[in-house]
């Protein structure tokens, strides 16, 4: 009778055994209990277990979590500061446009000078070990007007309250110890365009300050564009997202729909979603055209009636890359701020709050956003209503990473191996 009760036990074992092997997949060896260890049940090949079971015959899982790999705990390896680089003038711009008028008691303009401060303090704060190199327009012309004598030929001049901010904005980005460039012949894009892709060649990452939809051709793997007025960050998906290209298409797809601000003239009539959907059907420019007697309508007749306009549109919509850029210009770092020199600016133009900041945190490095000084009525009042000034904040760009079954083309430009 005992005999008979034993084998009974066994085979329920066994039938309990069986069922835990078919819901556990093959995760781990199985473990009977002590009277039918006899029995031997081998699923795959799996990782070592515990000899012996815990009493009560059940898989001690967290024995098996103890025993996990080491390769869960190894530290990650630091990531490099990224190079920053600052397109100055497009700051220079829109924060004189973003801002309310401010003024020094002098009546002298100081709201672009502000603006750009500020968000060159940020950068200072949340990359203090970061390069960052700022980089503004140099006067005079540049290829671009011996290409097309019509290229911006459309802008206003410079307001003299912008222009006076111009050289003490300089000075003042030059005290912070910050490197900057400005390279006659060629705009602020071609020289950030040329330091991010050499810096990008090297392995390092770059991230690029604008507010310019031209850069996001710049965007790879290593290169992505961030705004600091809408504090919006953009990378290879980011692009897709906004302007439904990938950014190795940017350049044809400004040729294709133009733009207004730098007179570059498109295809009449060809916006952006009509650009983004040839894009998506012939991957470059030269397929478009190849393709430009298949296209119908109004929009086809314009096509092939500016096919003569493409070529220099997309040179014009172009951000070199290749400037013979000076051995020591490619290599400037940052330097230790010149504290007596920010003083004497930040009292001439009357920022307190950047002066306060200076003289607690030595340069201003680690300073948090400051208000102007008063000044005339007007400035007094604004910096009383806004102690940060308020800036026009675009609407933030569609969610990143959108779905796509279209495969990105294979890149043309920055290319080094990452894409």
């Amino acid at each position: 009778m005992n005999e008979m009760k034993m084998h009974a036990r066994i085979g329920l074992s066994m039938i309990v055994a069986c069922g835990l092997l078919a819901s556990c997949g093959q995760r781990g060896a199985l473990y009977l209990p002590e009277e039918s260890r006899n029995v031997t049940i081998t699923p795959a090949p799996v990782p070592a277990m515990p000899a012996t079971p815990p009493g009560d015959g059940r898989i001690d899982h967290r024995s098996r979590r103890r025993a996990a790999p080491e390769h869960h705990h190894r530290a990650r390896p630091l990531m490099a500061a990224p190079l920053i680089l600052v397109d100055g003038s497009s700051y220079l711009y829109r924060a004189f446009h973003a801002l309310p008028p401010l003024n020094n008691s002098r009546g002298e303009p100081t709201g672009a000078v502000f603006g750009v401060l500020n968000m060159l303090q940020k950068f200072l704060r949340e990359q203090a070990e970061s390069n960052i190199v700022v980089v503004f327009d140099a006067p005079g012309k540049t290829f671009r007007d011996d290409l097309f004598a019509e290229y911006k030929a459309h802008r206003p001049p410079m307001p003299d309250d912008l222009r006076s901010q111009i050289e003490p904005l300089l000075a003042a980005v030059s005290a912070l110890g910050l490197p900057m460039l400005r390279i006659p012949g060629v705009e602020a894009d071609d020289v950030i365009g040329t330091l991010a892709c050499r810096a990008a060649a090297r392995g390092e990452s770059v991230v690029i300050s604008t507010g310019d939809k031209d850069m996001a051709q710049l965007v790879n793997d290593r290169i992505t564009l961030i705004n600091t007025m809408s504090n919006t960050r953009m990378d290879r998906d980011g692009v897709k997202a906004k302007f439904d290209v990938w950014p190795e298409q940017i350049i044809d797809y400004l040729a294709l729909i133009g733009d207004s601000s730098d007179n570059i003239p498109g295809i009449d009539k060809v916006g952006p979603k009509t650009a983004a959907k040839w894009l998506a059907t012939w991957p470059t420019l030269d397929d478009i055209i190849a393709h430009a007697a298949e296209i119908s309508g109004k929009v086809g007749e314009n096509l092939r009636a500016g096919l003569e306009t493409l070529a220099l549109s997309r040179q014009l919509a172009t951000i070199r890359v290749d400037l013979d850029l000076p051995p020591d210009l490619a290599a400037a770092t940052r330097q230790p701020a010149d504290v007596a020199k920010l003083r004497e600016l930040y009292m001439r133009m009357e920022f307190r709050g950047l002066l306060k900041a200076l003289e607690g945190s030595d340069g201003g490095a680690a300073s948090p956003a400051a208000t102007p000084g008063a000044g005339t009525a007007g400035s007094t009042a604004a910096a009383a209503r806004h102690p940060h000034p308020p800036v026009n904040r675009p609407p933030r760009p569609p969610p990143r990473c959108r779905a796509t079954t279209n495969p990105s083309p294979p890149p043309r430009r920055c290319s080094a191996g990452w894409n």
